[in-house]
């Protein structure tokens, strides 16, 4: 109920104005990953979907974020629903299967749920990373370093040879956005 009525007040209709504008979901879908597998004319749920984005129907492309994206965001589904979007809609898009080899529907509705996710995760980056950064003594970020997963794996493993305090216990805690 609380949350409802906080994307309901003023400041939660700012947030996700701000957020889930047109102008950020374009140039998200501009920039995403491709991901999936394409269809049998080589194109990826993104390619079908970014040029929804490409043209001046400002009024389509908000009807796209409020009723395809922002569910997501808000978790604002009926809950007759709620199997369609966790497990998402097939949609008249195919593709062949890897499997057989025969041609089956795509499931595009993960772009939304990426889109919505990406967004948000957006919107509080600065402040996370500020956050992070200044409040905790001993955080090391390796995110948007050139290999972050091989430069944490060694701090890992630094850390893991050091001798163990039973009284004051090493912990690493990874936080992926």
């Amino acid at each position: 109920q609380q949350e409802a009525e906080f994307w309901e007040g003023e400041e939660g209709r700012n947030l996700l104005g701000d957020t889930f504008s047109i102008r950020n979901v374009s140039t998200y879908l501009r920039k995403c990953p491709a991901l999936g597998a394409p269809d049998p004319d080589g194109w990826r749920g993104r390619e079908h979907v970014l040029p929804l984005f490409l043209n001046d129907d400002t009024d389509a492309q908000e009807r796209i974020i409020k009723h395809l994206i922002l569910p997501y965001a808000i978790g604002d589904f009926h809950p007759s629903y709620l199997h369609e979007h966790a497990g998402g809609r097939l949609s008249a898009f195919h593709k062949k299967d890897p499997l057989d080899g025969k041609i089956r529907p795509i499931n595009n509705s993960s772009r939304w749920r990426r889109t919505a996710a990406h967004l948000m995760n957006a919107s509080v980056k600065k402040e996370a990373a500020v956050y992070f950064t200044e409040q905790i003594p001993n955080f090391i970020q390796t995110a948007g370093s050139v290999d972050g997963a091989s430069v944490c794996a060694k701090l890992v493993s630094m850390i893991h040879d050091l001798p163990v305090d039973a009284e004051d216990p090493t912990i690493i805690c990874q936080i992926d956005f």
